[in-house]
């Protein structure tokens, strides 16, 4: 089914400060940090019917209640006569980071998923057997959440052929499995459902080329899959690359 987006609307009270003008740059430098953050959320409002002043919007994490303000703040406002007051802030689904709609979604006890491998504009994650009944909705919020991503997968089962590949189901966004992945300023084309590609390996492959090759050398790369290593050798050191997969795509 699809994500039903209004479940996430909704309405949160926060700490509120009336600050005049002529110190609202001073106000918004002095305590930034403690500023309201919430994505497509301004943390400045107008005042009704008084342009001299201007409502600033705290952190959510204060609660509605001045005295528990940072003391710095607390004396602050005090010097200064500011009101503060309570404010009721609308939110919905865009206000919501990846993590708090995925919290919001999954019932209590399952593990929120963090981490997923970017290959070009995929989303490649490793969804748990917990996830699979809200897998499609997870899709949908990592899709949303993540503008650079066009196309969420998850594995499914396990490699057990010789060429690495592995069996996915595409959980959100378009079936295009083709994408070109950057890595070290050199452009890779990859087709995920026909090769094996792995981006967390591009650090090492970094440091292998750095560290363990030298001028004249004559690599033999026997396993070398799409080329990642033996065009890194060869393009920034020079060298004479002997490469070879067993993968014809």
């Amino acid at each position: 089914s699809l994500l039903d987006k209004s479940l996430f609307n909704t309405t949160i009270q926060v700490l509120a400060c009336k600050i005049p003008i002529k110190i609202l740059g001073e106000f918004q430098k002095k305590f930034k940090k403690f500023l309201l953050k919430i994505p497509y959320s301004k943390n400045v409002l107008s005042v009704a019917d008084d342009e001299s002043q201007k409502f600033v919007l705290l952190c959510k994490e204060f609660g509605t209640k001045a005295e528990s303000l940072p003391e710095q703040l607390q004396t602050y406002v005090k010097e200064k006569e500011i009101e503060v007051l309570n404010h009721d802030l609308e939110l919905n689904y865009q206000n919501f980071s990846c993590h708090e709609a995925l919290e919001k979604i999954l019932p209590e006890g399952v593990m929120i998923p963090t981490g997923f491998e970017t290959v070009g504009h995929i989303a490649h994650m490793n969804l748990g057997e917990e996830h699979m009944e809200y897998k499609h909705h997870i899709g949908q919020i990592f899709l949303d959440k993540n503008p650079s991503i066009k196309t969420v997968i998850t594995k499914v089962g396990f490699i057990e052929n010789v060429y690495r590949t592995f069996n996915f189901e595409v959980l959100a966004g378009e079936e295009l499995l083709e994408t070109t992945q950057i890595e070290d300023n050199i452009k890779f084309d990859v087709d995920i459902s026909k090769v094996y590609w792995c981006s967390r390996l591009g650090q090492e492959r970094i440091r292998v080329v750095k560290e363990f090759f030298n001028a004249g050398d004559v690599i033999c790369d026997m396993f070398c899959g799409i080329g990642p290593l033996s065009i890194k050798a060869a393009k920034e050191k020079g060298l004479k690359v002997l490469a070879n997969d067993l993968n014809p795509d």
